[in-house]
């Protein structure tokens, strides 16, 4: 476990921060290059990015607050120190649909295009982050101990070792790992599933039926009860319920069908975008000149 990986200065490059960064810009980067094929405008995603930054960030952070209120109510300063871990995959989830939601209706695009084409790409950012960020970094999101051969030890004064009801020395089920590997598997279904036509909606369908399903029977193992819990069920598990039934509303709704371009087509659109874009800012340059010229023989006359 490494939390802290480098130093420059006086700043701190803390692994969490950084593998958080890295799973954003990384699932941004493979939408936009894919974009063309799903027919959508590598300049849409790219705009999206800081609407569903903002807001997957807020929902991450206010779900996690939610969960341990008292906490924060006695440090309130803490709710900024994100830093520190504590944001909850779900709020994330959540808040960064909101986020693009907003910007895509202002735009006047679909909203579930946008998200089957980015759908692989959050489970393969959500692996990385888990992997990098939760397990090698902060060592949140722990599970319970477990005899099993590839329970994990995590050192002295991580989370898992200042649990009272685990304490330093004793295995624990590696479930950052678990969800790691359930990112993967929504990416690789998602990314053979849409190799074919299919109905839009279908591809985020899939994301949430396994990462709901998944997420839910992974909680059980999980060992860091401060998480929060609703009765019986811990508060991910509970958001997990009706994201599984949106699942199957989404697959069954009917929605128009999608056909994914080849290259070569792919590329044609492309390039048509780029002209209309060098048409709009040749067509603005004009009408710039235009206003220009026409003030100077004003003063003129």
């Amino acid at each position: 476990m490494h939390p802290e990986l480098f130093h420059i200065g006086p700043l701190t490059i803390r692994t969490y921060g950084l593998a958080m960064a890295t799973a954003f810009l990384l699932s941004y980067w493979l939408a936009a290059q894919r974009a063309p094929r799903e027919s959508i405008d590598p300049e849409l995603v790219l705009d999206n990015f800081l609407s569903l930054f903002i807001g997957a960030i807020i929902g991450a952070r206010l779900i996690y607050i939610f969960s341990d209120i008292h906490s924060f109510i006695k440090s309130p300063l803490e709710i900024f120190k994100i830093w520190k871990g504590g944001l909850v995959f779900y709020g994330g989830f959540l808040g960064g649909m909101l986020g693009t939601y907003i910007y895509l209706k202002r735009k006047k695009h679909g909203f579930w295009r946008v998200m089957d084409l980015m759908a692989p790409y959050a489970g393969l950012g959500y692996a990385i982050h888990r992997t990098f960020g939760c397990f090698a970094g902060f060592g949140c999101c722990y599970g319970r101990p477990t005899d099993l051969p590839w329970g994990v030890v995590f050192p002295e004064g991580s989370p898992a070792a200042l649990d009272k009801n685990i304490g330093f020395g004793v295995p624990v089920h590696p479930t950052q790992l678990y969800e790691s590997i359930n990112g993967l598997i929504i990416m690789a279904v998602i990314i053979i599933y849409r190799r074919h036509p299919h109905r839009i909606g279908r591809p985020s369908a899939i994301f949430l039926l396994i990462y709901s399903t998944l997420r839910f029977s992974i909680e059980f193992l999980r060992g860091d009860i401060y998480r929060g819990f609703l009765g019986p069920l811990s508060t991910s598990q509970w958001i997990s319920i009706p994201l599984f039934a949106l699942a199957f509303i989404l697959w069954f709704r009917k929605s128009e069908e999608m056909t994914p371009l080849d290259k070569e087509k792919a590329k044609k659109l492309l390039d048509d975008l780029l002209k209309d874009d060098e048409s709009v800012n040749s067509d603005a340059d004009s009408d710039a000149d235009s206003d220009t010229n026409s003030s100077v023989n004003k003063k003129h006359d």
